[in-house]
């Protein structure tokens, strides 16, 4: 998914040199815009709508860090959801 955007030699660069920590220590801030759904619930929503403008029948979502799983389900569908 990532060779659309031409970053893959950058990843995987990161990922030899020690994996998701080098990519979390390294990885340019665009790419939070890129290739996360991160923000306050009208933002996400808004880039969830701009993703479905664009072409996308579908959107996953999955929610990170794992250790709040249910928390981030709640507020999503509480506060996401009902802007789309």
């Amino acid at each position: 998914m990532t060779g659309v955007y031409e970053v893959n030699d950058q990843l995987s660069d990161m990922i030899s040199r020690g994996g998701p920590d080098v990519v979390a220590a390294e990885m340019p801030e665009e790419w939070l815009d890129t290739f996360a759904i991160a923000g306050e619930p009208d933002e996400c929503a808004e880039k969830i709508t701009a993703l479905l403008g664009a072409g996308a029948t579908s959107v996953v979502l999955a929610p990170v860090p794992t250790d709040n799983n249910r928390e981030l389900i709640e507020l999503t569908a509480s506060s996401v959801l009902p802007l789309l």
